[in-house]
């Protein structure tokens, strides 16, 4: 069976590891070269961090220009960190699908 996803409570056990967390973007902080975003799915919530120069640029652009509440894909390494939640993921691949205005 492929790998769906991990949860975000479980993230403190794969410290280092590979994960795959889908989840709402509940905050997006954007101070210029670093880009911050809160996550949350059912169990909890967790910091994505891009950093430009280390991310990708493609995914540094999209993590700008991410919606609140957009529905996310966030593939990357799970790093400690000094934050709510002492952990962050840093992200290889992300996937948006945007919330929709009615």
């Amino acid at each position: 069976m492929p790998h769906i996803k991990d949860f975000i409570a479980d993230l403190d056990s794969k410290i280092g590891e590979e994960v795959r967390v889908c989840g709402w973007i509940k905050h997006v902080r954007d101070l210029g070269k670093i880009v911050f975003w809160r996550i949350i799915d059912t169990t909890g919530e967790t910091q994505v961090i891009f950093k430009k120069g280390v991310v990708p640029d493609n995914l540094f652009m999209a993590a700008k220009k991410a919606n609140l509440m957009s529905a996310a894909i966030v593939e990357g390494v799970v790093k400690e960190a000094k934050t709510k939640g002492a952990k962050e993921i840093v992200p290889s691949n992300v996937e948006i699908i945007a919330s929709s205005s009615i």
